[in-house]
């Protein structure tokens, strides 16, 4: 009989346990990108694509919102969303996704748009420089970067056609997004078959993935089943947090500014140490981000140039012309620093003027203070005490004690020197000082 029982209770806790597993309801992972497509970004999503394989999450969802980004870190994110044990719904919620964020919107398993935004304009932008600078190449430089261009265009076009091919989606109008730089509207997007629904919100997109079969990267399908999901909010890391901080423009190029600052103030004030320690800091956080956005080297050599007028203002006389000068050409430096096409990728002007003007008034200030501190008179150790005036403390024939600078030393004359009489010392014999009486008012000693 009790041998029943206790059957009977370990049936009746099993039942339990198997009824709460298939009554819990499913999860969705919500992710949200509002930020250009960067390591930080690639990192963010891998990150939490790989956590919600790991706890068995039936949805992903990605709110994305991107002027674009690097193609090492679309592709990283890509790879990830192809390999990805969960379904990945990228939701285009708000605004747009350009350029890189339209190949991201291919590779997902379920493509939605919010009503007012859209996608495209995928043409690859090269990080070397455009416009001004292509005119002062020649022309065999010209042809080998058109041909470079060229090789880039076609490689982002071939990878537009392999996404929608396999996600069975429009290879033609994928492919004009990237080599004519196409933008569409949600609506024009589900005509042309890049994106397969129009929801306002996450709750409408679940509602229209609900029970549908996706078709994987790999071929295989799979059925969602989302109705009363649990939507998990899947969080940066405080170390994504920052560098995607980081790679913003006009904090990289304050960073630039400030690190050839505490550079300069410790050149010019060499043993401050620790403005050299914040300014070496800055640099390499800058060299972060100069991963991440499309340097310009021209500008970069035009801030160099500008802290070299600073440092000329002080010597040359030109009426702050210099000074003025170098503002000029860190401004411009600044504005051509990151050469994009893409506006949220440039650094405004409202950042651009006060930075400059800062820097140049502070190098400026620094240097003058600098080299007044230098001309001045030597007021301490061997050098500090010659023409310096003391008290005899004995009589001095040839040889005697004096009082000078607050300190007692040994010390001879030429003439004859009485105890109390004022002295003024010649010069520095190691540990011993030659002194001469000082003439007293009225001519005598």
């Amino acid at each position: 009989m009790a041998g029943k029982v206790i059957l009977l209770g370990v049936g009746i806790l099993v039942t339990s346990l198997v009824i709460a597993e298939v009554q819990a309801p499913p999860q969705v992972h919500l992710i949200t990108v509002r930020d250009a497509i960067h390591p930080a970004t690639a990192s963010y999503i891998v990150r939490s694509l790989q956590e919600a394989g790991e706890q068995g999450a039936s949805l992903v969802i990605l709110q994305l919102e991107t002027p674009g980004g690097l193609v090492t870190s679309t592709e990283l994110i890509i790879e990830a969303i192809k390999t990805s044990p969960t379904p990945v719904a990228v939701f285009v919620s708000s605004s747009k996704a350009a350029s890189a964020g339209f190949l991201i919107t291919l590779a997902s398993d379920f493509a939605v748009m919010a009503p007012g935004t859209r996608i495209g304009a995928a043409h690859p932008v090269s990080l070397l420089g455009s416009g001004s600078q292509r005119e002062e190449k020649t022309d065999e430089e010209a042809g080998e970067r058109s041909a470079m261009e060229a090789k880039i265009e076609n490689d982002i076009a071939a990878f537009a056609r392999t996404l929608a091919q396999n996600r069975g989606r429009n290879v033609e109008a994928a492919e004009a997004a990237v080599l004519r730089s196409v933008s569409y509207t949600e609506k024009e997007a589900l005509e042309q078959k890049l994106i397969d629904a129009i929801c306002k919100d996450v709750q409408a997109l679940l509602s229209t993935i609900d029970g549908r079969d996706l078709k994987r990267f790999d071929g295989s399908s799979q059925q969602i089943s989302v109705a009363g999901a649990t939507i998990v909010a899947v969080e940066m890391t405080f170390k994504e947090r920052v560098l995607s901080i980081i790679a913003n423009p006009s904090l990289a190029i304050f960073l630039l500014g400030l690190g050839l600052l505490g550079i300069y103030i410790e050149m010019t004030n060499p043993g401050v140490v620790l403005p050299g320690v914040v300014g070496g800091v800055c640099l390499l956080l800058f060299a972060f981000a100069a991963q991440v956005l499309p340097v310009n080297v021209l500008a970069l050599l035009m801030f160099v140039g500008a802290v070299v007028l600073f440092i000329l203002e002080v010597n040359v006389t030109s009426y702050g012309m210099l000074t003025l000068t170098g503002i000029v050409m860190m401004a411009l430096g600044s504005l051509m620093m990151f050469d994009t096409p893409i506006p949220e990728m440039r650094v405004p002007l409202s950042v651009v003027v006060p930075m400059c003007v800062a820097v140049g008034v502070i190098c400026t200030l620094v240097l003058h203070f600098a080299l007044r501190a230098q001309r001045q008179e030597v007021t301490t150790g061997r050098e500090g005490l010659e023409l310096e005036t003391g008290t005899a403390l004995t009589d001095l024939d040839p040889r005697g004690r004096v009082f000078v600078h607050g300190e007692y030393w040994e010390a001879v004359t030429d003439s004859p020197v009485r105890q109390g009489q004022q002295v003024r010392v010649k010069k520095i014999r190691k540990l011993l000082l030659e002194v001469e009486p000082v003439e007293e008012k009225g001519g005598s000693r």
